[in-house]
């Protein structure tokens, strides 16, 4: 069996949240067939192979709550812990029906006339387009010989172009304004004050309130507002276990737009990071990979 990650996709959800997807190729004798896979399928089986086999010679790539991973390092570290498991797993009764159920062999794959060929490596990154050919220059005009065939100098006339008419002249600039005089009283002297290189600082904050309400906690970790979101939790901590309508709990908001300060000062107000949604996903696994 020959068992190797092609590509990288991006696809949507049910809820309609993007997520990485691998293509996972097989090559069993004669057959090949391609899944997708995303990363929570990987560590599913994972954990359900290292019960028998333990852990591995080969790392398995960790999950990143904030901050996002190279996705083409990532693409190696899984296809060489899933070469390694392809090999170690046939002593193992439950480790082997768990890989055979990842890579979820079609029985009715029709065998090729010939094994089949691996395909390059696909790059993440698409390569840069051509650049442009440049313009070609525009060509001479033709020789004319009845140019000079009876007078020269008539012939030069009127080929000459029609001369421009002159420029008119710049109008004359107005003269400067007088200053205005100055309406303090004689004898009093004008005050001056020095000069200074000091700035003003200003505090900057958010200037929108939120309601003190889960869906207005809701709206400012949408919106990306530290100090929103500090604010509704000051008003009412409780709101930092508050889950929508779709059963997602404010951590899950915070894990899925990347906002690791906001979800941080969820967990200083009592937010439990192992709250399942509908889906049966937590926090850490809607977070940005």
């Amino acid at each position: 069996m020959d068992i190797r990650i092609v590509d990288v996709e991006w696809a949507l959800d049910d809820a309609g949240a993007t997520y990485q997807a691998y293509v996972v190729e097989v090559a069993r004798g004669l057959k090949t067939w391609a899944v997708r896979r995303r990363y929570s399928a990987f560590d599913d089986l994972r954990r359900a192979v290292s019960k028998e086999l333990g852990p591995l010679a080969s790392p398995f790539p960790g999950k990143n709550l904030f901050g996002r991973a190279d996705p083409a390092k990532r693409q190696r570290e899984l296809e060489a812990w899933l070469r390694e498991l392809a090999l170690a797993v046939a002593p193992a009764p439950a480790a082997y029906a768990a890989f055979t159920s990842f890579i979820r062999e079609p029985p009715d794959a029709a065998p090729s006339e010939k094994p089949p060929e691996k395909p390059p490596r696909r790059s993440i990154m698409e390569p840069p387009a051509p650049a442009p050919e440049p313009p070609k220059p525009p060509s001479p005009p033709k020789w004319d010989p009845s140019f000079m065939s009876s007078d020269p100098l008539a012939g030069l006339a009127d080929a000459l172009p029609e001369p421009l008419p002159p420029k008119p002249a710049p109008k004359p600039k107005p003269p400067p304004k007088p200053p205005k005089p100055s309406q303090k009283p004689e004898g009093e002297a004008v005050r001056k004050f020095p000069q200074t290189t000091a700035r003003a600082t200003f505090l900057v904050g958010s200037a929108k309130t939120y309601a003190a309400t889960g869906e207005g906690l809701r709206d400012a970790i949408k919106a990306g507002d530290l100090h929103g979101v500090q604010d509704v939790l000051a008003r009412d901590s409780s709101l930092a276990s508050y889950q929508d309508r779709q059963t997602e709990s404010m951590l899950h908001l915070a894990a899925l737009f990347d906002h690791a300060a906001i979800a941080l000062a969820l967990a200083a107000h009592g937010a439990d990071p192992t709250v399942t949604n509908a889906a049966g996903e937590s926090a850490l696994d809607v977070a940005q990979p």
